[in-house]
């Protein structure tokens, strides 16, 4: 995988992850605050048919209270008539057993009147009389379970609620289903799963358009940065190439304003020396020697070419090593006295070591040609920020900045295109028996 598609990924994965969290913890919430509605409309609902039931079996009680109560079989029998007549809604009425478990009262399933069913359970195996017997024994209350519910003729939860007439024995009880309530809750749960559906798929387009965005926006930036990054290649290699030329024009100026002319003085001497010997003349050994004399100097020459192509001393011996070196070399074949300070002495980083190497290797060449100087102080330092400075300083000739022209003095013009490579300042002051230079380079230290 390229790293403009690792870039997009990394940019990606993170929203990818935070809209899952988000949509998990969504559904979590709206399933939490959907139970709880539905409980709280659950509990509202069975509060409202706990106080109906509650309400219709006072009524009937107080209607059984004002039987005559002469005759006892005569007050059951009415008792009876009173309980089977009495119903409200489609599915309300009421009913009555004996402690027992026989059913003496059911208008809407009158074939149970007279069974004992005691031993009767509903769908989930629970026994339903025992526990209606078993809730009116301690005065009233309430008890679920399935019964054939009238209207549609199908099993439904039920909530009963019982009591005992003393009066009897009976336990008197009415009902009413639940299904309803069970609908209103499912009505809720289904909203809300409607309403959950609707968020995610709004989330979902959310995540996809940000998604969408932090894609258009990385692989534009990707781009961009790699545009900027090839601008920058081409204009490295742009410099390189100049740099390249500079160098190489650089070394044929060198061969030919100092190597070419020294042979050619050489084959001038050696051959006014050959002519010489064949007519046997006594100067002859002088001709050879002043032929001999450009010759080593032209060696010199070429040495010093080379030394100045790259890799630099700087590279193969370190910074320290090769600047000591050079100063040393220039005041063996120059004989001038050199005052050297350097406090750079870890080295600067590349490219600043070797383009502060050539920049005094081209000054001690200018000195030793051009100067004619007897003292020279060279002095590098690093400042607290790690800019380097370089100042040299000799007591010869002497020019006139003003009027050197660089296309006669290369050595200068080489400094200056070096320095400017490297966003430097330059700085160069002369008069009779005092020239300095000074060059100042802010280390960009960036990886």
């Amino acid at each position: 995988m390229s790293l403009r598609w690792k870039i997009v990924v990394l940019a990606i994965l993170p929203c990818l992850v935070a809209s899952l969290a988000v949509a998990l913890e969504v559904v979590r919430q709206s399933r939490l605050l959907t139970e709880q509605q539905a409980g709280l409309i659950e509990a509202s609902l069975m509060e409202q048919k706990r106080a109906e039931l509650r309400h219709a079996i006072a009524l009937i009680e107080g209607e059984l209270q004002v039987l005559d109560d002469g005759d006892e079989a005569r007050a059951a029998e009415h008792a009876k008539a009173l309980i089977a007549a009495a119903h409200y809604g489609e599915d309300g009425y009421f009913f009555a057993y004996d402690r027992a478990g026989t059913c003496l009262v059911h208008p809407m399933q009158p074939d149970l009147v007279g069974s004992n069913l005691w031993e009767l359970r509903d769908a989930r195996g629970r026994r339903v009389i025992p526990g209606l017997v078993e809730t009116a024994q301690r005065g009233s209350g309430f008890q679920r379970y399935e019964w054939r519910k009238p209207s549609t003729g199908r099993s439904a939860e039920k909530l009963a609620y019982v009591a005992l007439l003393p009066r009897f024995g009976w336990v008197l009880g009415t009902g009413v289903y639940l299904d309803d309530v069970a609908a209103a809750t499912e009505r809720i749960r289904t909203q809300a799963r409607r309403s959950v559906a609707g968020t995610m798929r709004g989330l979902v387009a959310v995540a996809l358009l940000a998604i969408g965005l932090v894609f258009a926006s990385t692989l534009g930036l990707t781009i961009n940065e790699q545009r900027l990054a090839d601008r920058r290649l081409r204009v490295a290699n742009e410099r390189l190439a100049t740099l390249r030329q500079r160098e190489q024009g650089h070394i044929a100026r060198e061969l030919h304003e100092g190597v070419l002319q020294l042979l050619a003085a050489a084959k001038l001497e050696l051959g006014l020396a050959a002519q010489k010997l064949a007519r046997n003349r006594e100067d002859a050994a002088q001709s050879l020697a002043l032929g001999i004399e450009p010759l080593a100097r032209a060696i010199t020459e070429v040495r010093a070419i080379v030394y100045r192509s790259p890799p630099t001393p700087v590279v193969t011996l370190g910074w320290s090593q090769a600047l000591s070196e050079l100063v040393r070399d220039f005041a063996v074949h120059s004989g001038t006295e050199v005052h050297f300070i350097d406090t750079v002495t870890d080295g600067p980083p590349e490219p600043y070591a070797s383009e502060l190497y050539r920049i005094v290797q081209e000054c001690l060449t200018n000195i030793e040609r051009h100067a004619r100087a007897k003292n020279v102080e060279l002095e590098v330092r690093r400042d607290r920020k790690a800019n380097l400075t370089l100042r040299v300083h000799d007591d010869g000739c002497g020019f006139d900045p003003e009027r050197v022209d660089d296309s006669e003095h290369a050595g200068l013009r080489h400094i200056r295109e070096r320095v400017a490579d490297l966003d430097g300042t330059f700085r160069i002051q002369s008069r009779r028996g005092s020239t300095e230079l000074c060059v100042h380079l802010k280390v960009d230290r960036t990886p």
